[in-house]
Protein backbone atom coordinates (compact mmCIF):
# COMPACT_ATOMS: atom_id res chain seq x y z
CA UNK A 1 0.00 0.00 0.00
CA UNK A 2 1.32 3.61 -0.79
CA UNK A 3 2.15 6.00 2.26
CA UNK A 4 2.05 9.14 2.51
CA UNK A 5 3.97 11.37 5.16
CA UNK A 6 0.84 13.42 6.39
CA UNK A 7 2.68 15.42 8.77
CA UNK A 8 4.28 16.87 6.16
CA UNK A 9 0.40 18.50 5.07
CA UNK A 10 -0.36 19.78 8.26
CA UNK A 11 -0.32 23.39 7.91
CA UNK A 12 -0.94 24.63 11.88
CA UNK A 13 1.83 24.02 14.18
CA UNK A 14 1.23 21.52 17.20
CA UNK A 15 1.10 24.78 19.95
CA UNK A 16 -1.63 26.55 18.56
CA UNK A 17 -4.18 25.92 20.24
CA UNK A 18 -2.40 25.56 23.49
CA UNK A 19 -1.65 29.32 22.97
CA UNK A 20 -4.93 30.52 22.66
CA UNK A 21 -7.15 28.23 24.50
CA UNK A 22 -6.62 26.54 27.84
CA UNK A 23 -7.41 22.53 27.95
CA UNK A 24 -9.89 21.89 31.04
CA UNK A 25 -10.77 18.28 31.10
CA UNK A 26 -10.23 15.21 28.79
CA UNK A 27 -12.26 11.79 29.00
CA UNK A 28 -11.57 8.77 26.88
CA UNK A 29 -14.05 5.84 27.16
CA UNK A 30 -13.45 2.99 24.27
CA UNK A 31 -14.63 5.20 20.85
CA UNK A 32 -15.55 8.12 22.47
CA UNK A 33 -13.56 11.60 23.33
CA UNK A 34 -14.95 14.05 25.16
CA UNK A 35 -12.41 17.52 25.69
CA UNK A 36 -13.18 20.65 27.91
CA UNK A 37 -11.67 24.03 26.80
CA UNK A 38 -11.94 27.72 27.74
CA UNK A 39 -10.87 31.04 26.52
CA UNK A 40 -8.27 32.64 28.57
CA UNK A 41 -9.16 35.61 30.92
CA UNK A 42 -7.57 38.68 30.09
CA UNK A 43 -7.56 39.92 33.53
CA UNK A 44 -11.49 39.40 35.38
CA UNK A 45 -12.71 39.62 31.61
CA UNK A 46 -13.46 36.18 29.52
CA UNK A 47 -12.50 38.13 25.99
CA UNK A 48 -12.68 37.12 22.69
CA UNK A 49 -10.11 39.38 21.09
CA UNK A 50 -6.92 36.95 21.41
CA UNK A 51 -8.66 33.55 19.72
CA UNK A 52 -10.24 36.33 17.04
CA UNK A 53 -6.63 37.64 15.97
CA UNK A 54 -5.61 34.74 16.02
CA UNK A 55 -8.15 33.04 14.00
CA UNK A 56 -8.32 35.64 11.31
CA UNK A 57 -4.56 35.14 11.23
CA UNK A 58 -4.99 31.53 9.68
CA UNK A 59 -7.62 31.75 7.72
CA UNK A 60 -5.25 31.59 4.44
CA UNK A 61 -4.03 28.36 5.57
CA UNK A 62 -7.63 27.14 5.75
CA UNK A 63 -8.70 28.38 2.34
CA UNK A 64 -5.32 27.16 0.32
CA UNK A 65 -3.25 24.14 0.32
CA UNK A 66 0.21 23.83 0.47
CA UNK A 67 1.31 24.31 -2.76
CA UNK A 68 -1.25 27.34 -3.25
CA UNK A 69 0.72 28.95 0.02
CA UNK A 70 4.19 28.18 -1.55
CA UNK A 71 2.74 30.10 -4.74
CA UNK A 72 1.17 33.27 -3.11
CA UNK A 73 2.74 34.09 0.12
CA UNK A 74 0.62 33.91 3.58
CA UNK A 75 0.08 37.95 2.91
CA UNK A 76 -2.13 37.27 0.00
CA UNK A 77 -3.63 33.81 0.71
CA UNK A 78 -4.99 36.00 3.33
CA UNK A 79 -6.17 38.54 1.32
CA UNK A 80 -7.66 36.15 -0.95
CA UNK A 81 -9.45 34.48 1.92
CA UNK A 82 -11.09 37.91 2.74
CA UNK A 83 -12.71 37.67 -0.23
CA UNK A 84 -13.67 34.22 0.31
CA UNK A 85 -15.20 34.73 3.45
CA UNK A 86 -17.03 38.07 2.02
CA UNK A 87 -19.77 40.41 3.66
CA UNK A 88 -21.78 37.43 5.11
CA UNK A 89 -23.83 38.07 8.25
CA UNK A 90 -21.86 36.50 11.13
CA UNK A 91 -25.01 35.13 12.74
CA UNK A 92 -25.31 32.77 10.30
CA UNK A 93 -21.94 31.74 8.50
CA UNK A 94 -20.92 28.40 9.49
CA UNK A 95 -17.40 29.22 8.41
CA UNK A 96 -16.47 30.31 12.00
CA UNK A 97 -17.04 26.70 13.52
CA UNK A 98 -15.22 25.18 10.65
CA UNK A 99 -12.07 27.53 10.76
CA UNK A 100 -12.30 26.59 14.42
CA UNK A 101 -12.17 22.95 13.79
CA UNK A 102 -9.77 23.19 11.10
CA UNK A 103 -7.18 24.36 13.84
CA UNK A 104 -8.03 21.96 16.31
CA UNK A 105 -7.88 19.13 14.38
CA UNK A 106 -4.47 19.62 12.37
CA UNK A 107 -3.17 21.61 15.99
CA UNK A 108 -4.12 18.93 18.53
CA UNK A 109 -5.40 15.63 16.59
CA UNK A 110 -2.14 16.32 14.32
CA UNK A 111 -4.58 15.18 10.76
CA UNK A 112 -4.00 17.52 8.03
CA UNK A 113 -7.10 18.87 6.10
CA UNK A 114 -7.19 17.15 2.61
CA UNK A 115 -10.17 18.58 1.53
CA UNK A 116 -12.59 21.43 1.45
CA UNK A 117 -16.29 21.03 0.76
CA UNK A 118 -15.70 23.81 -1.59
CA UNK A 119 -12.54 24.45 -3.22
CA UNK A 120 -12.33 27.86 -4.46
CA UNK A 121 -15.26 30.16 -2.95
CA UNK A 122 -17.74 29.34 -0.03
CA UNK A 123 -20.38 31.36 -1.60
CA UNK A 124 -22.77 28.16 -2.16
CA UNK A 125 -22.36 25.76 1.33
CA UNK A 126 -22.75 22.10 0.22
CA UNK A 127 -23.72 19.60 2.74
CA UNK A 128 -21.53 17.50 4.46
CA UNK A 129 -19.35 17.21 7.16
CA UNK A 130 -17.11 20.62 7.78
CA UNK A 131 -13.68 19.45 6.46
CA UNK A 132 -11.97 15.81 5.52
CA UNK A 133 -8.59 15.33 7.32
CA UNK A 134 -6.55 12.29 7.09
CA UNK A 135 -3.82 10.94 9.36
CA UNK A 136 -2.46 8.67 11.95
CA UNK A 137 -4.66 9.63 14.75
CA UNK A 138 -4.49 8.30 18.31
CA UNK A 139 -7.00 6.05 18.79
CA UNK A 140 -5.67 4.92 22.44
CA UNK A 141 -2.42 6.36 24.53
CA UNK A 142 0.33 5.75 22.78
CA UNK A 143 -1.00 3.88 19.80
CA UNK A 144 -2.05 5.34 16.10
CA UNK A 145 -4.32 4.19 12.92
CA UNK A 146 -4.34 6.04 9.30
CA UNK A 147 -7.88 7.68 9.89
CA UNK A 148 -10.16 9.30 7.93
CA UNK A 149 -11.95 12.28 9.68
CA UNK A 150 -15.23 13.49 8.92
CA UNK A 151 -15.26 16.48 11.10
CA UNK A 152 -18.67 18.88 12.45
CA UNK A 153 -19.17 22.24 14.17
CA UNK A 154 -21.78 23.73 15.51
CA UNK A 155 -21.71 27.56 17.61
CA UNK A 156 -25.18 27.74 19.24
CA UNK A 157 -26.59 28.66 22.33
CA UNK A 158 -27.68 25.71 23.66
CA UNK A 159 -25.35 22.32 24.14
CA UNK A 160 -27.98 20.27 23.96
CA UNK A 161 -29.15 20.93 20.50
CA UNK A 162 -25.69 21.15 18.99
CA UNK A 163 -25.13 18.42 20.42
CA UNK A 164 -28.49 17.08 18.79
CA UNK A 165 -27.91 18.63 15.51
CA UNK A 166 -24.22 17.25 15.50
CA UNK A 167 -24.90 13.86 16.45
CA UNK A 168 -27.57 13.81 13.33
CA UNK A 169 -25.43 15.17 10.64
CA UNK A 170 -22.67 12.64 11.53
CA UNK A 171 -25.41 9.60 11.44
CA UNK A 172 -26.22 10.47 8.07
CA UNK A 173 -22.62 8.88 7.01
CA UNK A 174 -23.91 5.44 8.40
CA UNK A 175 -27.55 5.60 8.48
CA UNK A 176 -28.45 2.36 6.32
CA UNK A 177 -30.68 4.57 4.25
CA UNK A 178 -28.93 8.01 3.79
CA UNK A 179 -25.39 6.28 4.09
CA UNK A 180 -24.57 5.71 0.79
CA UNK A 181 -25.37 9.29 -0.67
CA UNK A 182 -24.38 11.17 1.64
CA UNK A 183 -21.29 8.88 1.69
CA UNK A 184 -20.73 9.16 -2.14
CA UNK A 185 -21.43 13.20 -2.20
CA UNK A 186 -19.06 13.48 0.72
CA UNK A 187 -15.67 12.06 -0.81
CA UNK A 188 -16.61 13.51 -4.34
CA UNK A 189 -16.78 16.78 -3.36
CA UNK A 190 -13.86 15.64 -1.42
CA UNK A 191 -12.13 14.45 -4.76
CA UNK A 192 -12.98 17.98 -6.29
CA UNK A 193 -11.35 19.92 -3.66
CA UNK A 194 -8.31 17.94 -2.70
CA UNK A 195 -5.28 19.34 -1.44
CA UNK A 196 -2.16 19.55 -3.83
CA UNK A 197 1.57 19.38 -2.27
CA UNK A 198 4.61 18.27 -3.79
CA UNK A 199 4.86 15.85 -0.59
CA UNK A 200 2.94 13.40 -2.23
CA UNK A 201 0.90 12.27 -5.64
CA UNK A 202 -2.22 12.94 -5.69
CA UNK A 203 -3.45 9.76 -7.19
CA UNK A 204 -2.45 8.01 -3.78
CA UNK A 205 -4.66 10.64 -1.79
CA UNK A 206 -7.32 9.97 -4.25
CA UNK A 207 -7.47 5.86 -3.11
CA UNK A 208 -7.78 7.37 0.40
CA UNK A 209 -10.62 9.09 -0.65
CA UNK A 210 -12.23 5.82 -2.69
CA UNK A 211 -14.38 3.87 -0.57
CA UNK A 212 -13.71 0.50 -2.74
CA UNK A 213 -9.79 1.04 -2.01
CA UNK A 214 -7.30 -1.09 0.38
CA UNK A 215 -6.20 2.37 1.37
CA UNK A 216 -9.43 3.46 2.54
CA UNK A 217 -10.93 0.53 4.23
CA UNK A 218 -7.54 0.01 6.38
CA UNK A 219 -8.42 3.98 7.61
CA UNK A 220 -10.77 3.95 10.77
CA UNK A 221 -13.79 6.72 10.73
CA UNK A 222 -13.15 9.32 13.04
CA UNK A 223 -15.61 12.39 13.95
CA UNK A 224 -13.69 14.97 15.10
CA UNK A 225 -16.58 17.43 16.80
CA UNK A 226 -16.52 21.21 17.99
CA UNK A 227 -19.42 22.63 20.03
CA UNK A 228 -19.67 26.45 21.19
CA UNK A 229 -22.12 27.33 23.25
CA UNK A 230 -23.50 29.66 25.59
CA UNK A 231 -23.36 29.91 29.73
CA UNK A 232 -24.13 32.97 31.93
CA UNK A 233 -21.53 31.37 34.50
CA UNK A 234 -19.31 33.35 32.82
CA UNK A 235 -20.68 36.47 33.25
CA UNK A 236 -20.97 35.57 37.15
CA UNK A 237 -17.33 34.77 37.09
CA UNK A 238 -16.52 38.19 35.43
CA UNK A 239 -18.76 39.46 38.31
CA UNK A 240 -17.24 37.70 41.03
CA UNK A 241 -13.39 37.27 40.16
CA UNK A 242 -11.22 39.65 41.72
CA UNK A 243 -7.84 38.82 39.87
CA UNK A 244 -7.07 37.01 36.44
CA UNK A 245 -6.23 34.06 38.43
CA UNK A 246 -9.25 33.46 40.77
CA UNK A 247 -11.21 33.86 37.50
CA UNK A 248 -9.27 31.11 35.85
CA UNK A 249 -10.10 29.00 38.70
CA UNK A 250 -13.53 29.82 38.67
CA UNK A 251 -14.20 28.44 35.23
CA UNK A 252 -11.79 25.76 35.58
CA UNK A 253 -14.09 24.39 38.31
CA UNK A 254 -17.29 25.20 36.52
CA UNK A 255 -15.72 22.84 33.48
CA UNK A 256 -14.85 20.13 35.69
CA UNK A 257 -18.20 20.13 36.75
CA UNK A 258 -20.34 20.15 33.89
CA UNK A 259 -17.41 17.26 32.25
CA UNK A 260 -19.84 14.55 33.60
CA UNK A 261 -23.07 16.27 32.52
CA UNK A 262 -21.73 16.98 29.10
CA UNK A 263 -20.33 13.19 28.88
CA UNK A 264 -23.70 12.16 30.46
CA UNK A 265 -25.96 13.58 27.78
CA UNK A 266 -23.55 12.39 24.59
CA UNK A 267 -24.23 8.80 25.71
CA UNK A 268 -28.24 9.60 26.54
CA UNK A 269 -28.28 10.57 22.85
CA UNK A 270 -25.85 8.05 21.65
CA UNK A 271 -28.23 5.31 22.50
CA UNK A 272 -30.12 6.71 19.95
CA UNK A 273 -27.94 6.55 17.27
CA UNK A 274 -26.34 3.16 17.08
CA UNK A 275 -24.94 3.60 14.43
CA UNK A 276 -22.33 5.27 15.79
CA UNK A 277 -20.92 2.54 17.97
CA UNK A 278 -19.02 1.67 15.19
CA UNK A 279 -17.05 4.75 14.68
CA UNK A 280 -14.69 7.15 16.57
CA UNK A 281 -16.23 10.64 18.68
CA UNK A 282 -14.09 13.04 19.64
CA UNK A 283 -15.99 16.11 20.74
CA UNK A 284 -14.26 19.68 21.60
CA UNK A 285 -16.26 21.58 23.94
CA UNK A 286 -15.99 25.48 24.27
CA UNK A 287 -18.26 27.26 26.57
CA UNK A 288 -18.72 31.37 26.27
CA UNK A 289 -20.80 34.21 27.34
CA UNK A 290 -22.31 35.02 23.83
CA UNK A 291 -21.71 33.15 20.58
CA UNK A 292 -23.08 36.15 18.97
CA UNK A 293 -20.57 38.42 20.14
CA UNK A 294 -18.17 35.58 19.31
CA UNK A 295 -19.15 36.00 15.62
CA UNK A 296 -19.14 39.55 15.83
CA UNK A 297 -15.78 39.30 17.11
CA UNK A 298 -14.25 37.15 14.48
CA UNK A 299 -15.83 39.13 11.65
CA UNK A 300 -14.26 41.88 12.45
CA UNK A 301 -11.01 40.69 13.08
CA UNK A 302 -11.09 39.24 9.32
CA UNK A 303 -12.34 42.28 7.69
CA UNK A 304 -11.61 45.18 9.73
CA UNK A 305 -15.06 46.45 9.89
CA UNK A 306 -17.97 45.50 11.80
CA UNK A 307 -20.71 43.42 9.91
CA UNK A 308 -23.44 45.47 8.28
CA UNK A 309 -26.41 44.55 5.61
Amino acid sequence: MSAIDWNKLIKIEDKWIEKHLLSQTTSRDTKVVVRGYSIPFSGTKNSYKNFAVALSEIIGEFTHDKSQLSRLGILKANKNAQKIFGNIDPSKDGRYGELILFAIVESILRCPMVSHKIPSSFHDQVKGGDGIFIGDYEYKKGEYNTAILIGESKIWQNYSAALDDSLASVDRFHDSTSGPRFNSQEFLVAKRGIALSDDFDPEVLYNYLSPETTEHRSCIMVHPTFIMYETNTINTIERKALTAIEAETLIKNYISSRHSDHINLINEKLALFSNLNAVYLDFFILPVKSVDDFRKEVFYEIHGINYTK
